[in-house]
């Protein structure tokens, strides 16, 4: 379990207008009930820390950001004297920049817990996001037994928190910024990938590990709210691209491209099955566990399905940059994850049909697709072997 050194605790206040800031650190060895109360944050912090949903990731680059500067300074005062003033004054900022950066993204006020810990032989700052709740207490009164009604009581340790950061303790993030900075030069990626060797498996261990700074919980609360503001606009990060959101990013980018190149003019027909038969292609291809290399694979699955004469090198740059837009570390060499690829859907316009093929199904051994010329009858027709029954 973790172990927490400091803590302080701020309010957004956001009805208020400006921040409640606190000037004083949580007396955690002195807290009535302290034992209780620094459970509950260590199985919150533990809780969230391993949520599926919690991604790996890393600040981007520059030094105008408000949280890896706070970060930073605390990292490097940690001798200081003055440290507990230090914490708390850069606690304090990150509060504000937080109040700032939810106004207008989102309703929903809250208290939020600034602390520093150490977990698995490394020490973290933790920010989380505490939203408020209502609790009745049963309470006795001149002998009789009543209830009284609080305010602000934070979560219980059964509820998942929406909104939470572990970050790794750095005195400085500089060699994250400048792998971010190389890899969108797309010149070097290329570069890059025409050398790697046997030793691709160890780089990839160390892309894992040593490149992450921090884990980030971001899960809208509302329909309202504004997605991932909390990872962009507050804690200016990114997160760090792996085999499973590659496989994601990578498939939709791929199609986005090229189904407007498989386009055959003035024949509906070829197109449609043109369309259906690149995604099961990349659908294949992605379920086979083996690895995915971009520029010398991707031509194979388009194979026959656009224009002989086209260029494929400018699609396919379309595509790096698609996902370097969304992961800036990316590599174009990777495993694709099968359970990270998506179905092929044939639906309807009005979305009132609809046939999902897994990549598990082949063209052929399993099923047939076809669009009469004539009739533009569509016709599925599936193998005896696969039981197709109305469910």
């Amino acid at each position: 379990m973790p172990t927490i050194q400091k803590m302080i605790v701020h309010q957004l206040n956001l009805s208020g207008g400006t921040p409640i800031l606190s000037n004083s650190l949580v007396d955690i060895d002195n807290l009535p009930n302290s034992d209780i109360a620094l459970e509950y944050f260590k199985k919150h912090i533990k809780n969230n820390r391993t949520q599926s949903a919690t991604k790996k990731s890393k600040f981007k680059p520059g030094n105008a950001f408000i949280v890896k500067n706070s970060v930073m300074t605390i990292s490097q005062q940690m001798d200081s004297p003055s440290f507990d003033s230090i914490f708390i004054t850069e606690s304090q900022r990150i509060a504000e920049h937080f109040a700032n950066s939810i106004s207008g993204q989102s309703s929903s006020d809250g208290s939020v817990v600034v602390l520093l810990y150490t977990y698995q032989e490394k020490q973290y700052i933790g920010i989380l996001k505490m939203d408020p709740n209502k609790g009745i207490q049963v309470k006795e009164m001149d002998g009789n037994l009543t209830i009284e009604v609080h305010a602000n009581i934070l979560p219980s340790i059964k509820e998942k928190l929406h909104k939470s950061a572990f970050i790794i303790l750095k005195d400085s993030y500089d060699d994250s910024d400048e792998e971010v900075a190389a890899t969108n030069n797309t010149d070097e990626n290329n570069d890059a990938e025409s050398n790697t060797d046997e030793n691709d498996d160890v780089e990839e261990e160390v892309f894992e590990d040593e490149k992450i700074d921090l884990f980030i919980l971001d899960k809208q609360q509302s329909k309202e709210e504004v997605a991932k503001f909390f990872m962009n606009d507050f804690l200016a990060a990114v997160e760090v691209a792996n085999n499973d959101n590659l496989t994601a990013i990578a498939q939709k980018s791929i199609l986005e491209v090229f189904e407007g190149l498989v386009v055959v003019e003035g024949n509906t027909v070829k197109t449609i099955q043109n369309k259906a038969k690149l995604n099961r292609n990349l659908i294949q291809r992605f379920n086979s566990n083996e690895e995915f290399d971009l520029d010398t694979q991707l031509a194979t699955i388009v194979n026959n399905l656009i224009p002989t004469d086209l260029d494929i090198e400018q699609p396919i740059q379309r595509v790096k940059n698609q996902i370097l837009r969304i992961y800036p570390d990316a590599v174009f060499r990777f495993v694709p994850n099968p359970k990270k690829v998506k179905s092929t859907l044939y639906k309807s316009e009005d979305s009132n049909v609809k046939i999902e093929i897994t990549g598990e199904i082949n063209e052929g051994t399993d099923f047939e697709f076809k669009i009469d010329p004539n009739t533009k009858d569509t016709i599925f027709i599936f193998k005896p072997h696969l039981n197709i029954e109305p469910k």
